[in-house]
């Protein structure tokens, strides 16, 4: 199966293959080292949140909140886990930025555009479940807002 270059409807078909200048390999090692930057403050992140929900856990069972205690350390140790798995892939594509500045090769490229492309679908399924949340959060209170003013009022 032959892989197209370009596309039909581009007029410059013609059109050498994409390569590489020198700027464009610097830009490349510059945003690798903010990749990784952001990456490991994501993992300082994620640690601190392991670290919250592994403390919760500790609290006795007679204390009077201790179910809802035990709740909510199962969310900072479940957002701990998802937050973890996007700074992974930014990690990962910032060693193949730099395998790619060093190396010069476009299988390291190609790579490095892989795991930045997961590092985002990730982020994006993220932020999509967030908004859900809140969405769900603020339907749950505003609900629980009348139906407690609908028990309170006198003619029930």
């Amino acid at each position: 199966m032959e892989t197209q270059v370009n596309s039909l409807s581009d007029p410059d078909v013609n059109q050498s293959p994409v390569e590489m200048t020198e700027n464009a390999f610097d830009h490349l090692d510059e945003l690798r080292k903010w990749a990784l930057v952001i990456a490991l403050g994501g993992f300082v992140g994620t640690v601190v949140l392991f670290i919250c929900g592994i403390s919760m856990l500790i609290v006795p069972n007679s204390t009077p909140a201790a179910g809802f205690i035990h709740l909510m350390s199962g969310g900072y140790l479940f957002v701990a886990f998802i937050s973890a798995v996007p700074m992974w892939f930014l990690w990962k594509a910032a060693r193949h930025a730099r395998k790619t500045v060093k190396l010069k090769l476009s299988s390291e490229l190609e790579t490095t555009f892989k795991n930045l492309k997961y590092h985002y679908i990730c982020l994006g399924i993220f932020s999509l479940l967030s908004l859900i949340t809140i969405i769900a959060t603020v339907i749950a209170a505003v609900m629980s807002g009348l139906l407690t003013s609908i028990m309170q009022s006198p003619t029930v």
